[in-house]
């Protein structure tokens, strides 16, 4: 009896040491795993704007990223208009919920990034976005009677050229000229009184971008949107 009560108590000793030491080798390999993480240096991944949009003057655009590792509380933000050259202050310290909703600013740039930074480590937009303005002129719409005449561009985007399509039920006065995304005229292509008809325009654009056409026909304006690629 008195050797059966040493037996049980000698593995009742053993599985108590085993019990703890799966305890203690659980909790390490659950340390290990959170220092694994926090030792990792912070990853900062944009999603969006990341290239290629085009984002309007006043509109509110959700700005999007990422965040792994030991990433920071807090972030600041910023924007280029040249292609990351220089960059402004969008907003300081603010939480990292992995997004941001932004006015666009009146800043019209073919050339704009987006940044988020922690003070040491930062991502950007991969490639240039676009900020347009609409402007007074250059909202793309159809006002007083849209039946009176209509503008259509072919093809759109395009590469070097386009043809502007266009076409008034009576005879008035009509003008045609482009505008880059800022409002600036860059060309007049058509400024005359012309019949009741259809007509074709060739324009060449000397650039790749986003251009308006505008067209003033009587007391119509039709304003439509073309894009230049390469």
């Amino acid at each position: 009896m008195k050797y059966a009560l040493v037996i049980v108590l000698f593995f009742s000793t053993v599985m108590h040491a085993q019990f703890n030491f799966e305890i203690i080798k659980s909790v390490s390999i659950i340390n290990s795993t959170i220092n694994s993480d926090v030792d990792k240096p912070a990853t900062y991944t944009v999603i969006y704007p990341n290239g290629t949009e085009v984002l309007y003057v006043g509109d509110t655009c959700t700005c999007r990223w990422t965040s792994q590792g030991s990433y920071a509380d807090y972030l600041d933000l910023y924007y280029s208009t040249d292609s990351g050259n220089s960059w402004i202050q969008l907003a300081v310290r603010i939480p990292d919920e992995n997004y941001y909703d932004w006015t666009i600013p009146n800043t019209p740039s073919e050339h704009c990034r987006f940044m988020i930074s922690d003070g040491a480590d930062s991502d950007m937009s991969d490639t240039d976005f676009t900020i347009a303005t609409y402007g007074i002129n250059l909202e793309e719409k159809t006002s007083i009677v849209p039946a009176k005449c209509s503008l259509f561009i072919s093809p759109n985007p395009f590469r070097n050229s386009t043809y502007i399509n266009y076409s008034i039920k009576s005879t008035c006065f009509v003008t045609i000229s482009i505008h880059d995304i800022k409002g600036r005229e860059i060309a007049v292509i058509s400024n005359e009184s012309k019949k009741a008809g259809d007509y074709a325009l060739k324009w060449t654009a000397k650039t790749t971008g986003i251009f308006f056409c505008l067209m003033k026909a009587g007391n119509v304006k039709i304003c439509k949107k073309m894009v230049s690629i390469k």
